[in-house]
């Protein structure tokens, strides 16, 4: 796999984890910090921090 297909596959992955809101999985991908933005697809979906994306990920 080139690094095109490697960076192609990261962020498909990444989109999929988003999705169905797998967050065991978008730990592995995105540092837990307390400045992390999170922004989601829909009007208003910005988060700051990873306790607020916990929040939002519960079903």
């Amino acid at each position: 796999m080139n690094a095109e297909q490697e960076v192609k596959r990261a962020i498909e992955h990444y989109f999929e984890t988003m999705d169905i809101q797998d967050l065991e999985a978008m730990e592995k991908l995105i540092p837990e910090t307390n400045s992390t933005v999170h922004i989601g697809t829909d009007q208003g979906e910005i988060w700051k921090g990873w306790q607020v994306l916990r929040d939002a990920t519960k079903g």
